[in-house]
């Protein structure tokens, strides 16, 4: 009799290290912006940001995340998932877009 196959969750930090690597990006980089924006709570919502506030994970403004998400191809677009969230987000690292987030603007430039 053959053992079930056990598929184990991915931790967050294993999330963005595998978003960054399908990007070719920091992971450090990503990690660390993330923890600057949003304190790694997915359900982050800064109501001072402009056009409804910044979102998630990654504090996405809504314009922001459904331009990028449309432009790389991803398919039902939800900017409260955290995956798309951090897809975009190393899609945004990968065109040159980090300064987008004031955090990476403070910590790398």
């Amino acid at each position: 009799m053959q053992e079930p196959v056990v598929v184990k969750e991915l931790t967050l930090k294993e999330k963005i290290y595998l978003a960054a690597d399908k990007w070719k990006v920091s992971g450090d980089e990503m990690f660390n912006t993330i923890k600057c924006e949003s304190g790694f709570n997915e359900k982050a919502w800064n109501k001072s940001d402009p056009q409804g506030g910044a979102h998630g994970i990654a504090q996405f403004l809504s314009p922001t995340f459904y331009r990028n998400a449309e432009a790389m191809g991803l398919k039902d677009a939800d900017i409260h998932n955290t995956d798309q969230q951090l897809d975009v987000m190393g899609y945004m690292f990968s065109i040159g877009e980090a300064k987008q987030w004031t955090c990476y603007r403070n910590l790398y430039q």
